[in-house]
């Protein structure tokens, strides 16, 4: 008979073990096909990871906050600098199909093409301001599951517009689950019952970060696929990483109330970092936290420092999550359902802060950014009321309108701007100049969007629309002067000059882009330094944005 490795379980020794009848009662197949399993499992890390499960305490511990760090106005030429010479990417974790998810926006599309045109927008502006930008390289780390359905469906939508060579796939490894004693389940009579271990593969895939080191890759964001508000590349976030010599960082957001089951990122006694999830905090520990989203950066070096020097750690240290599920029970010969309120399984998952306990303080960065313009996750069904399809949906419109509503134009309707229009909001005045704004008269929705780089309109449609513009800042600058006297001729627009300066929350007009491959002009930039800023250096802006104060 076969043996196992060292690491594993020796079939000789425990030839009578009750798992190994079994599969001696099956076809020579069968029983083939489960032992190469058996065989590809390192039992020694399985069983230190349960003996390490079943010692833990869970309960309230002491820990202290992590201060935030704040961006600079100038971050963001470090970053696009990075992005133009090539230097980072883009790890999206598919574990289900969710980039193929309709949200129901008028555009009708789909989160994965979101997502690429967003990539693509923001080439084309590191483009403007550098000259030029090398493509993206993006990393989809898909599952045994969805890899054919992911890899066959992008491929016939020509990866929506990315070039080919830009998309990289790798599949999570998968382990089996645990009984609650430690046994190993099966899904059906002849089928291990394995799930894939998690977004943290990365850090165990050498060969992938090698590729990526052979590639000229310095910087990696891993990002999850369900936050619709997620920003790629983000330059600001880029640029501070760099500017504080960062290993690892994250973007957090105040939780919503201490119902909320986003992680904490800690420090205990010792200075060293952890997580911490609402069943390890009081009531009082939760109240008004911050939590992380699910989006990192990580220095290349130090993922490969991780993969070759700490992996028997990472693997040993596996969280392992209490979970419910029908499976075969191979010594009653039947299913067995899950009890309604309790677990009857365990699972092994490593997630992208299961890098946090080997970095250091110092070398590690949480960042605070606004919900509502960079979190808006899909995670419930719909009958839920909280981080829904129909909640994402909502936020990403209601981002789409606050970044025109900034502009002084207020529309009593629904606006999307299609990505490749736009990555931070910028550009969008000269956008709004190019609309016939009577067209808009009796309609619902607007659709913004590039057709043979011309600007169209698309599914406008519905009554009572309404349209007007306040503008309440003396000073706007030569570039709103002649579309609000195009506008007042028409009679669109309600023009109100009585009010003061504090209407807009950046300076319209201070200064115009004047050539398209210089730096973006600061009305723009405002708006992403508004957006991601938690204290201010410019005193012009931190006179405007104090009220958004956290």
């Amino acid at each position: 008979m076969k043996r196992l490795s060292n690491d594993g379980i020796d079939l000789e020794i425990n030839e009578k073990a009750s798992i190994l009848k079994y599969i001696n009662t099956l076809k020579e197949n069968q029983k083939q096909q489960i032992l190469e399993k058996l065989l590809s499992y390192d039992n020694k890390v399985l069983n230190q990871a349960f003996q390490r499960f079943k010692s833990n305490t869970r309960g309230s511990i002491p820990f202290q906050l992590v201060n935030c760090l704040d961006f600079e106005l100038e971050d963001d030429t470090i970053g696009y600098q990075i992005i133009a010479e090539g230097k980072l990417a883009i790890v999206i974790s598919s574990q289900q199909n969710t980039g193929f998810l309709d949200i129901q926006l008028p555009s009708k599309k789909c989160l994965f093409q979101l997502y690429f045109e967003r990539i693509q927008s923001l080439q084309n502006l590191t483009k403007q301001i550098h000259g030029e930008c090398q493509p993206i390289l993006i990393f989809i780390m898909t599952t045994s599951f969805n890899h054919e359905i992911i890899t066959s469906n992008l491929q016939n939508s020509n990866f929506y517009g990315l070039k080919e060579h830009q998309i990289f796939f790798f599949q999570q490894d998968c382990l089996p689950l645990l009984s609650m004693d430690g046994q190993i389940l099966f899904r059906n009579e002849h089928q291990i019952y394995e799930e894939h271990i998690g977004n943290g593969q990365i850090y165990l895939s050498k060969h992938i970060l090698e590729t990526m080191k052979l590639l000229g890759i310095t910087i990696i964001q891993l990002c999850s696929i369900e936050n619709v508000l997620c920003k790629f590349g983000d330059p600001y976030w880029l640029g501070a990483f760099t500017r504080f010599k960062l290993d690892l960082s994250f973007k957090c957001t105040q939780k919503r109330n201490t119902d909320e089951k986003l992680p904490t990122i800690v420090k205990n006694d010792q200075s060293h970092l952890h997580l911490v999830e609402n069943n390890d905090m009081s009531i009082r520990q939760m109240d008004r936290l911050n939590g992380v989203i699910g989006q990192a950066l990580c220095s290349l070096d130090y993922a490969l420092n991780l993969s070759q020097n700490y992996r028997f750690q990472l693997q040993t240290n596996f969280p392992i999550r209490q979970k419910k599920c029908t499976y075969f029970d191979y010594k009653l010969n039947q299913l067995v359902q899950p009890q309604l309120a309790s677990s009857n399984a365990l699972k092994f998952e490593i997630t992208y802060y299961d890098a946090l306990p080997y970095c250091s303080i110092q070398k590690f960065g949480l960042f605070r950014v606004k919900r509502e313009d960079e979190y808006a996750a899909i995670i419930n069904n719909s009958n839920d009321n909280k981080d829904t399809a129909q909640t994402a949906r909502l936020a990403y419109l209601q981002r789409d309108l606050k970044w025109i509503t900034q502009l002084g134009y207020h529309f009593d309707l629904e606006v999307e701007i299609s990505p490749l229009l736009t990555y931070f909001g910028e550009g969008l005045h000269e956008i709004l100049q190019k609309i016939d704004i009577i067209k808009l008269k009796d309609k619902s929705q607007l659709n913004l969007s590039f057709d043979n780089k011309e600007l169209r309109m698309v599914r406008d449609y519905s009554d009572n629309f309404q349209i007007k513009q306040n503008i309440k800042a003396p000073n706007l600058g030569t570039h709103l002067t002649k579309s609000v006297q195009e506008l007042q001729n028409a009679n669109i627009l309600n023009l109100i000059t009585k009010e003061k300066q504090q209407f807009f929350q950046l300076p319209l007009g201070v200064q115009k882009q004047t050539n398209s491959s210089s730096r973006t002009s600061l009305y723009q930039k405002s708006d992403t330094y508004r957006d991601g800023m938690q204290t201010e250096k410019c005193p012009y802006f931190e006179n405007n944005f104090r009220q958004n104060a956290y």
